[in-house]
């Protein structure tokens, strides 16, 4: 009888999220809050820059254009950088902590930092001099402590420049502030609070920075470039690419990928990467489409503007307010939008391996979507033939998305991923819960949609139906 029980809970909709999927709705709704403030000025200034993008496309060798193409990409620009200090000042009042100082940590991760290292680092007699170290100028590359700020000039010469580690290590720096002044104020009070507090979190934020956080955020990119460089030209490692580049801009780290499309194009002429990574952007948009029609039907007049406000700059290869405001809080939007991505990617590796056309952008770095289209060429620079290839793609990449979105928010799904996530926290142990969540990706998910859910009670169905987009 207790099993029959359980096994009819797995058949009612739940009307709050339990367990892990509580845990997960609850992360969803803090970065939400954290992010979710920044997006009009994502949106404004990414139209903006859409707009410079157009614009550089029709003259790159008129400095008039360049001048008009630069005053309008200007404020993206800066958003850019200033955006992981708004997340510490937003995630620094969200905790009910100082936002200012989480504000300050989270911009020693900024790209325009790179003009204070100089005054950390002193040069002298051919070595950098840093704390108690003594780095030889040409050994930067060997000392665990320069090795996150190390930058690669296009002459091979090292020099030293901003932390690699980009918003992800800015998240765990904000996370290690936020708990020691959580951690200080339970001991510090009064006058001392105001004194002793901020000095120590910042104080001990700064050196876990340097010594851990930044050194740490080289082996990162460092694995990302091996993996890149040895996956791209085939059909699977293309398909990987594709299907977790959001992930990364999700974290802020594409902007580290530079230095592997500029490697690419000195060597080559050719970004080969860049239209396989841009794919799961493609799909997002057709993700983002879907979820405009359901707010529509819902009648959620404000959650459609701000998705129809999203998706225009994401047409012109500006993701991030899609991706921040509308996909990354809610979860699953995501997680298809990568999907579409592995789907993307393995066609771009097909073609390149199978058919020997490879794809690829005649500039280090673009924006995708349909800027990239007036950049897009073949390594035989047959120009015609890779627009209309690209232009294909896109179109199949946005049905494509368009098509996983209604399929993962129609009830049959929602109601097969729900039992499947509560059937696998019946099981002890990582190997048993790992098994159940491939199982639930790799098939498990379409036997309960298309096996379970049509015998489900009419009043249930109806139950599963009704759902509001949030």
């Amino acid at each position: 009888m207790a099993n029959s029980a359980n096994k009819q809970n797995f058949l009612v909709p739940l009307s709050q999220p339990q367990g892990p999927m509580k845990k997960r709705h609850r992360f969803n709704q803090v970065m939400s809050e954290i992010i979710n403030p920044i997006i009009p000025a994502f949106i404004g200034a990414g139209l903006l820059g859409g707009v410079g993008n157009l614009i550089s496309s029709f003259g790159p060798d008129n400095p008039s254009t360049v001048a008009w193409s630069n005053f309008f990409s200007l404020l993206l620009n800066l958003l850019t950088s200033l955006f992981i200090i708004l997340i510490g000042w937003n995630a620094g009042k969200k905790f009910g902590t100082q936002a200012a100082i989480t504000a300050l940590i989270a911009a020693l991760y900024c790209n325009f930092v790179a003009l204070n290292i100089g005054q950390l680092f002193v040069l002298k007699d051919e070595y950098y001099h840093f704390l108690n170290w003594q780095i030889p100028r040409q050994d930067l590359d060997k000392y665990w402590i320069t090795k996150g700020l190390m930058v690669i000039n296009n002459d091979g010469s090292l020099t030293l420049g901003a932390p690699r580690a980009g918003l992800i290590g800015a998240f765990f720096a904000i996370a290690f502030a936020i708990g020691l002044e959580k951690l200080f104020n339970r001991f510090i009070k009064g006058f001392w609070q105001l004194l002793i507090t901020p000095t120590l979190v910042m104080l001990l934020t700064l050196l876990v920075s340097f010594l851990v956080i930044i050194p740490l955020g080289y082996y990162f990119f460092t694995g990302l470039t091996w993996l890149f460089l040895h996956l791209y030209q085939n059909p699977f490692g293309a398909a990987l690419l594709g299907g977790t580049y959001l992930m990364a801009v999700m974290f802020g780290i594409h902007q580290g990928f530079f230095p592997i499309y500029l490697m690419l194009f000195t060597s080559t002429g050719l970004n080969s990467l860049f239209p396989i990574m841009i794919m799961g952007a493609a799909s997002q948009v057709g993700v983002g489409l879907a979820l405009l029609i359901i707010a529509k039907k819902q009648h959620q007049k404000p959650l459609q503007e701000k998705i129809l406000g999203a998706l225009v700059p994401a047409l012109f290869g500006i993701t991030e307010p899609l991706t921040y405001g509308i996909t990354m809080p809610r979860g699953k939007p995501l997680y298809l939008s990568c999907l579409g991505g592995f789907v993307g990617g393995f066609l771009i590796g097909a073609l390149n391996t199978w058919f020997g056309i490879e794809l690829g952008v005649t500039a280090p770095i673009t924006p995708g979507g349909l800027t990239a289209l007036l950049l897009i060429t073949t390594s035989a620079h047959q120009t015609a033939l890779a627009m209309l290839i690209y232009l294909v793609l896109l179109i199949t990449m946005y049905l494509l998305g368009f098509g996983l979105g209604f399929i993962g928010y129609s009830a049959c799904f929602r109601f097969a991923s729900q039992k499947k996530y509560l059937e696998s926290q019946g099981k002890q142990g990582y190997v048993k819960k790992s098994r159940y969540y491939c199982w639930y990706y790799l098939g498990g998910c379409f036997w309960y949609a298309f096996y379970l859910y049509p015998k489900l009670p009419h009043e249930e169905k109806k139950a599963w139906k009704a759902f509001v987009l949030v």
